[in-house]
């Protein structure tokens, strides 16, 4: 039988995400970074729903309650501020820990002080690369997340990641349509809260403001339009060329307009990718 996630793990995951911060995070918005980073369902342990919240109108899984027993776990150590209860902020001995857990990552371009993110193509990786699947490319260093869309943090965002389950995003190999992370139903897609300007979302910012260049992978079916392909393909470097608040199912999103650096047709994207 599966065990449930120890605090201990829970810490790693929430310092990671609280270094990437410079304000505090209110529960919510770090719940929905955990989800977009981590998933939701980290095992079936995880998933389950305790006797005592069973009969509960909106009963919590264990991983969400694993998070409030974290936060003591965090404040013993001194990695988190005693901060009220809704509220989180790392501590810089927080940020140390965080640090010394993050695996060692590799150079820094020039110009670029942000350790361990690379904006730019990754050195043997040139576009259309294709990947067997994420984790491939999680380890080529072209997209450094297995699961969320957004590669990067508050401070800029050096990837994005685009795949067929997602209706809200559009991508035409010169330009792309896409929306932020946050406040959807896992299950149905649909959006139920405002999303947030926290995480990747405030590095798409970050991004345009500062002219950054943000490598895109693609899920080849949308290239090909058939879903039989699985793998996914480096469709070269992209800018944040415009960002705004839209709305989706009546509730706030953000949604990014992305145009290539290089100018692709679709039909030479699918021709190139073929090639590999």
């Amino acid at each position: 039988m599966a065990k449930r996630t120890n605090s201990a793990a829970h810490a790693l995951r929430i310092l990671d995400i609280l270094s990437q911060q410079d304000v505090e995070l209110h529960t919510e918005q770090l719940l929905a970074a955990l989800e977009e980073r981590y998933g939701s369902k980290l095992n079936e342990a995880d998933l389950q729903v305790p006797l005592s919240e069973q009969g509960k109108s909106h009963p919590r899984p264990n991983w969400v309650i694993r998070v409030a027993k974290t936060k003591s776990y965090m404040r013993l150590r001194n990695w988190i501020e005693d901060s009220p209860r809704d509220t989180w902020r790392i501590t810089r001995d927080g940020r140390r820990a965080a640090r010394e857990a993050a695996p060692q990552t590799t150079e820094v371009r020039e110009g670029n002080k942000v350790p361990g993110i690379i904006y730019g193509d990754i050195p043997g990786y040139p576009a259309t690369w294709e990947f067997e699947n994420r984790r491939a490319a999680f380890l080529a260093g072209v997209h450094r997340q297995t699961q969320a869309g957004i590669s990067g943090g508050a401070e800029g965002a050096d990837a994005i990641c685009l795949s067929d389950g997602y209706t809200d995003d559009a991508f035409d190999a010169d330009l792309i349509t896409y929306t932020g992370f946050g406040g959807q139903d896992p299950n149905t897609r649909r959006h139920i809260a405002d999303q947030k300007l926290i995480m990747g979302n405030l590095g798409l910012v970050r991004s345009h403001e500062r002219e950054l260049p943000v490598r895109v992978l693609v899920k080849k079916s949308l290239l090909t339009k058939n879903r039989q392909d699985t793998s996914y393909v480096y469709v070269g470097l992209y800018v944040v060329a415009h960002w705004d608040w839209g709305l989706r199912d009546g509730f706030k999103v953000l949604v990014y307009q992305l145009r290539s650096l290089t100018g692709r047709t679709q039909e030479g994207l699918v021709v190139n990718a073929n090639r590999k």
